[in-house]
């Protein structure tokens, strides 16, 4: 069975590998990646995304197929037309989206089989956004004027994100079959 994981990060044995940050989250993506490669019938491949290259790269570590998709100047567009490729050549069987809040995942979702996509949720990020957006103003005290502008400009820039991230969320999970 040919199993494809799109992750946004990578994992620390591939990232030690090509000189990469180390990700401190999601150790048991570790673990499970580890475990499904001594399967005889399970070739797994792990697609994450490289915002410091351009350019897809394929790299063998520990039975694990990566792809590394530099998404560099990228437009979501793009990256979506890079994956289709990839999912296309290969043919996977099962494809593992893990979050639905990386806005690139929208247009991925619109052109996989539905029946081959399993999307991983940890977070509803637009429920957190509606309790995030609404309150945090009111609850949130600043102790000079200084840090009272800065401070406002800084939340309304991370709410516009999460707004942003949000709303692809709802996209995608509206088009999930169950």
């Amino acid at each position: 069975m040919k199993i494809l994981w799109l992750c946004s990060q990578p994992l620390n044995s591939i990232a030690e590998k090509l000189s990469l940050p180390k990700v401190y989250l999601g150790g048991w993506l570790e673990g499970i990646a580890t475990n499904l490669s001594k399967e005889e019938d399970v070739e797994l491949y792990y697609l994450f995304i490289n915002d410091n290259k351009e350019g897809v790269f394929f790299h063998l570590l520990d039975n694990i197929n990566f792809i590394e998709v530099g998404i560099k100047g990228y437009s979501s567009e793009e990256f979506s037309f890079v994956f289709e490729g990839i999912v296309n050549e290969f043919n996977f069987e099962v494809i593992h989206i893990f979050g639905t809040e990386n806005h690139m995942i929208n247009e991925l979702t619109r052109k996989i089989d539905s029946t081959k996509l399993i999307l991983s949720i940890q977070g509803i990020l637009s429920e957190i956004y509606k309790k995030y957006c609404y309150k945090i103003f009111k609850y949130h005290r600043f102790k000079n004027q200084y840090t009272q502008i800065f401070g406002k400009i800084l939340l309304f820039y991370n709410r516009n994100q999460l707004y942003l991230r949000a709303k692809s969320e709802i996209k995608v999970l509206s088009r999930a079959k169950n």
